[in-house]
C-alpha cells in the first residue's frame, strides 16, 4: 500500500515549529502552525523523490540516481520510524512550476517510478496522475510567488 505523504508550502521557522509540534503531539499547536502555511497537500505513494523524478522528467539528460538523492532531511520524530520531514530543492520546485504535463511526461515519471519504488505499472499509473502532477504544479508555483520553501513528511 502506497505510504501517505504530506506536501507543505510554508518557511523553514514554521515547517520546524510543525515538527515540534508533531513530536509533542500537541495537535492543537499543529492546527495553528497549519493555519500559518501558504498550501499543502496530501498524496498517497508521491515520495519526494516520486516528486524530484517528475521535476526531471523533461531534462534530455535524465539522472534517476541524482533526482532520488536531491532532498534534505529537516528533521524526524523518529530517525529509525518516522515520520520524516525533507525540504524539496528550489531547482526542482521551478521545474515543476514550469511543466507541461502531457503524456511523455506521464509516462517517464511511471517509468521510472516503477524502477524506483517496485510498485507495479498500473499502480504508479493510478497514483502518478495528470491530477497529480498538476496538483504538484498548483503548490509549486504558490511556494514561487509566496518565496518560501516546500517540505514533504513522509509516515513510514
Amino acid at each position: 500500500m502506497p505510504q501517505r505523504v504530506d506536501y507543505f508550502a510554508c518557511t523553514r521557522p514554521v515547517i520546524e515549529q510543525w515538527i515540534a509540534a508533531l513530536k509533542a503531539s500537541d495537535e492543537a499547536r499543529r492546527a495553528k502552525v497549519d493555519a500559518q502555511m501558504a498550501g499543502s497537500a496530501t498524496f498517497m505513494g508521491l515520495t519526494d523523490v516520486i516528486f524530484n523524478i517528475l521535476a526531471t522528467c523533461q531534462d534530455a539528460n535524465f539522472d534517476m540516481f541524482k533526482a532520488a538523492s536531491a532532498v534534505d532531511l529537516v528533521g524526524a520524530v523518529s530517525a529509525e520510524e518516522g515520520p520524516w520531514v525533507m525540504a524539496l530543492r528550489q531547482p526542482a520546485i521551478e521545474r515543476i512550476a514550469r511543466i507541461r504535463v502531457d503524456e511523455s511526461v506521464l509516462e517517464c515519471w511511471v517509468r521510472w517510478a516503477t524502477v524506483l519504488n517496485r510498485r507495479s505499472e498500473e499502480e504508479n499509473r493510478q497514483a502518478l496522475s495528470a491530477v497529480a502532477a498538476n496538483s504538484l504544479r498548483d503548490l509549486c508555483i504558490i511556494v514561487l510567488e509566496k518565496r518560501v520553501g516546500l517540505f514533504t513528511c513522509s509516515y513510514g
